[in-house]
């Protein structure tokens, strides 16, 4: 029954309609996009789609391009430039964890599966923002979710102030380890 669920949703999803494209280094319209933040290419890397979605972000696998980000237009909006690399970086970490996978989704299934896996995705993107020299960014998103306070967005999502409190735990944490890089390498 769970696998069937799997297979019903990941279906599902393979149904979102995509707007416009930013991928594959082969794509002529990714190859005019810049990076979303320093050393994404590396680090994650994987096409970022904009298309109207139920939430303002998700990661999915595509049948046709593989493993993509897709982020809702409005995210575009010069405003939302601090929004939109956390979300991507925090999309990519849903990837890079393998939470997109069929084992990720069949984990997402079980208790606490959402609220472990959205926390640590907000960890591995706080982290990223932070080597890509953007702790404003991490920051921005920490007082964000402070201010949702114990609110959830349902569907077994952490609240606002459990997000907030581990971003800014994993924003503290990686500016320690940065620094102590930065003071070996000085120290060379």
């Amino acid at each position: 029954m769970p696998n069937k669920f799997v297979f019903i949703f990941s279906a599902l999803i393979s149904f979102l309609p995509m707007e416009s494209m930013a991928g594959p280094a082969a794509d002529k319209v990714a190859q005019r996009n810049r990076e979303p933040y320093a050393g994404y290419a590396k680090t994650c890397g994987f096409p970022i789609l904009f298309a109207r979605t139920h939430t303002v972000s998700l990661a999915r696998i595509d049948a046709r391009l593989g493993k993509i980000i897709v982020l809702d237009p409005v995210l575009n909006y010069p405003a939302q430039d601090r929004h939109r690399r956390y979300l991507i970086a925090h999309e990519c970490a849903h990837h890079v964890l393998s939470h997109t996978t069929h084992s990720g989704l069949w984990k997402r299934m079980q208790e606490k599966g959402v609220e472990d896996q959205e926390l640590s995705a907000d960890c591995w993107a706080a982290e990223a923002l932070v080597k890509a020299g953007l702790p404003e960014d991490v920051r921005f998103m920490a007082d964000s979710f402070y201010r949702k306070g114990l609110f959830s967005p349902g569907s077994g999502y952490p609240s606002g102030v459990q997000r907030s409190t581990l971003v800014y735990h994993c924003l503290k944490s990686a500016q320690r380890r940065q620094a102590a890089i930065d003071l070996s390498s000085s120290e060379q």
